[in-house]
């Protein structure tokens, strides 16, 4: 079952400041960094049921495919 991802406002304020941190930390890994947050969230829009059930059936991606 496919679902709209929505991410909620710290969500997008954590984004944009890990954007900045990889961004300082080596040129082009910033880039690295969203194309693993878009694969994330498209595999959480396909297939939203791999996810565990967060709180009134929102869903939390913790994915460690991300870049550390």
């Amino acid at each position: 079952m496919k679902c709209q991802v929505t991410l909620r406002q710290m969500a997008r304020l954590e984004l944009s400041e890990a954007k900045l941190w990889y961004d300082s930390q080596l040129p082009g890994l910033e880039e690295i960094f969203l194309k693993a947050v878009d694969k994330a969230l498209k595999k959480l829009e396909d297939s939203p049921e791999i996810f565990p059930l967060y709180y009134l059936g929102f869903r939390r991606l913790d994915d460690a495919s991300l870049p550390i």
